[in-house]
């Protein structure tokens, strides 16, 4: 059984909204400036070959990634039990995978950049040198008593998690600030993945 908060899960969290309402202010102030863009344009045809057409050319160009980057993204969360649940987040924001090596029990790190089509593996972390060799790492930087990897960015679509009855995991979400991490209980599988919040089953 996963172990979630329910403030969390609410798709109206206070946090959730405020970064909804600051998403449309910015929108509304590109959609200012571009019209601005296209008046000047505009005044410009008779000095120039810039016609009408190409000014809404960049009117689309501008407006079409805000109008990507207005919708509220949510990762959604699907147990073995076919239980889920949906976590607002925002995107490029960061998601931390923390469990306890299974032979060394030392502690291991996946970090991952959310984005539209998925999760991008940007850095590793392990608690020993020797778990950089163990995974197969050939570089790696010792930081703060942690070696750090940092292989090719890589997007996985969604994430299938999967515990043996003696390991745990906690998901951390970062853009949550002092939030609690949540808990993946020993014997869980699931299945993460990123998508609109609209089109959730469960919230």
């Amino acid at each position: 059984m996963i172990s979630l908060r329910q403030s969390m899960l609410n798709t109206k969290d206070t946090k959730h909204v405020l970064s909804k309402v600051e998403g449309s202010t910015k929108f509304r102030t590109l959609v200012v400036r571009t019209f601005r863009v296209l008046r000047d344009l505009r005044d410009l045809r008779g000095e120039s070959s810039i016609s009408f057409g190409c000014a809404l050319v960049v009117f689309g160009a501008l407006l079409l990634p805000a109008i990507g980057n207005a919708q509220p993204l949510c990762v959604r969360v699907l147990n073995d039990n076919g239980i889920e649940h949906s976590v607002p987040v925002r995107l490029g924001s960061t998601l931390r995978l923390s469990f306890r090596h299974s032979i060394y029990g030392s502690h291991v790190e996946e970090v991952f950049t959310l984005r539209r089509d998925g999760f991008e593996l940007i850095q590793l972390r392990y608690g020993e040198a020797r778990l950089v060799e163990f995974y197969g790492h050939e570089n790696a930087k010792h930081e703060n008593a942690v070696w750090v990897v940092s292989p090719t960015p890589t997007i996985f679509p969604s994430l299938n998690i999967s515990l043996s009855d003696d390991a745990s995991m906690s998901l951390h979400f970062d853009h949550l600030g002092d939030s609690k991490p949540f808990m993946i209980q020993p014997g869980s599988a699931l299945r993460l993945s990123v998508a609109s919040c609209k089109s959730r089953a469960n919230g």
